[in-house]
């Protein structure tokens, strides 16, 4: 999707890792920062588009205007960190009990036969 003049102006800055995003992304601007990122301007017909590359740049980039979508990029981060709290109880094979849950009904598990448990499978 190509970006048209009318298409709401969004700026994003980035770090180092995400310098990327202006070889990417047709944009009307970037800025050097001290800091060895990029303050780039762009149009999109999409803004939602963009709070998902704000999700995967992670730390090497945020939305900076308009604060709107700044606001959503952030709900969505917290909402996908959300995700996996908890999660470090889920892989631990033992459990908060110590022992190894047992296998599902009708799933024998043979000494030496990977029931894929050990792979999170």
């Amino acid at each position: 999707m190509q970006p048209a003049a009318e298409d709401p102006e969004v700026v994003v800055e980035v770090g180092p890792g995400g310098r990327w995003v202006a070889e990417y992304y047709p944009h009307d601007s970037a800025e050097e920062l001290p800091d060895g990122g990029l303050r780039i301007t762009l149009r999109t017909p999409d803004p939602a588009s963009l709070r998902r590359l704000a999700l995967r740049l992670g730390r090497d980039g945020r939305i900076v205007a308009p604060a709107a979508l700044a606001d959503s990029a952030r709900e969505a981060a917290r909402e996908a960190l959300a995700a996996y709290d908890g999660i470090e109880d889920a892989t631990d094979p033992a459990g908060a009990g110590g022992t190894r849950p047992p296998a599902p009904v009708g799933h024998a598990v043979h000494a030496g036969q990977d029931d894929g448990r050990e792979r999170g499978l």
